[in-house]
């Protein structure tokens, strides 16, 4: 016989798996619900009611009857507008800001610098400042909010709420989840970078139908190069033992360091030429634009990195072995030509039989990808099929 908790945990199991098939099919009747649950087509009422009354989910027209006749079906959608996200990516001299729907589009997305005062309380003040003011220009009351993930570059550890090791910070093992939760009600999550853009990926982005595969987050501009990875292993985010998986701690070239090997040939090149005694004022658009007119050096500029980056992370690719490998970061607008030459160095690092299969691909998600991933802990979160006990 169930007890009244088991009847609670079948319920919000059920509950929680029609919402995601409303989510998922985007539109979708209860007599189709019925059929692919199993569930009683009485039980599907009631829980469709049940999400009716919390606004969860929006009646949406009709179907068409069955071959037999019969009443057009009620048709079930998710109102998106029900409930929002925030995602918030922290940068060394940024941060980064959107909001997401119930659906999980952006509808509000913000970017601003970050003051030379780089402390906690500093940092945490600008946050909460950009934070409300994005709430505020968008009319979404703190009630509407289901709750904020915040990235860092660097280890964060998720369970209390600590930046251990953050490229912004020179203090160690920060509270800043708990400076945060002085400012807001909502729920707040902290995240390391490339694991929220792993988990965006894997909820919105290129990975929806993935079960193993690496986000290569890579940073690549006048005097910055950097590189971290996040992790799904078997549809679970994969952290380590002490949130440090995919922390390389390896710096990567810049562009400027990249420009001063290939100095002998900036003559020769009729875009960076102009640029020959001045190549601070170099950065990730001027390559794109120069990539964008074929031009030979950004080409080889690329393949160096591309090269680079290829030969570091195909250890990790060898012991992991994903299905997929997909690139995040300014440089995934480059599509093939940042692909081509990360394939070529992994596959002459590690086994043919490991790489021979390999998906490597770009992300969508462009210069947001990490809030968009951070916003999508919360979502990730509210949609969860695991019960709470």
């Amino acid at each position: 016989m169930l007890r009244t908790g088991d009847i609670r945990l079948v319920r919000q199991v059920n509950e929680k798996f029609i919402l995601n098939l409303i989510r998922t099919k985007k539109l979708i009747s209860g007599a189709e619900i019925s059929v692919i649950t199993g569930l009683r087509p009485s039980t599907v009422l009631n829980i469709l009611n049940v999400l009716e009354s919390k606004n969860i989910i929006i009646k949406q027209g009709k179907g068409e009857s069955t071959s037999r006749g019969g009443k057009k079906p009620t048709l079930w959608r998710l109102n998106k507008s029900a409930f929002y996200t925030i995602g918030v990516d922290v940068e060394v001299n940024e941060i980064k800001t959107v909001i997401l729907d119930l659906n999980g589009d952006t509808i509000a997305q913000s970017s601003a610098q970050i003051s030379e005062d780089k402390n906690v309380v500093s940092i945490k003040n600008q946050l909460t400042n950009i934070v409300k003011d994005i709430l505020k220009d968008n009319q979404i009351e703190n009630n509407k909010v289901l709750g904020m993930g915040v990235a860092f570059a660097g280890v964060i550890d998720t369970n209390n709420g600590l930046v251990v090791k953050g490229d912004i910070f020179q203090e160690m093992n920060v509270p800043f989840l708990h400076e945060l939760k002085k400012e807001f009600s909502f729920n707040i999550v902290l995240e390391n970078n490339a694991n929220a853009v792993a988990l965006g990926e894997k909820w919105l982005g290129k990975a929806i139908d993935k079960k193993n595969f690496m986000v290569i987050l890579l940073e690549f501009d006048t005097k910055v190069g950097g590189i971290g990875i996040g992790i799904v292993i078997n549809n679970e985010l994969y952290r380590g033992s002490t949130f440090c998986a995919g922390e390389l701690n390896q710096r990567l070239p810049n562009i400027i360091e990249l420009l001063e090997n290939l100095r002998h040939k900036i003559p020769e090149s009729t875009y960076f030429s102009k640029y020959e005694n001045n190549l601070e004022s170099i950065n990730i658009s001027t390559i794109i634009d120069a990539l964008k007119n074929n031009d030979k050096l950004a080409l080889n500029l690329i393949n160096y990195f591309g090269n680079f980056v290829g030969k570091l992370i195909s250890k990790s690719v060898a012991l992991l072995n994903p299905e997929t490998v997909i690139i995040s970061g300014p440089l995934s607008q480059l599509n093939h030509l940042i692909i081509n030459p990360i394939k070529e160095a992994i596959d002459l690092e590690i086994l043919s039989i490991a790489s021979q299969n390999l998906e490597i691909i770009c992300s969508e998600q462009g210069e947001f990808s990490v809030p968009i991933g951070a916003a999508s802990l919360i979502l990730s979160d509210f949609f969860n099929l695991t019960p709470k006990i």
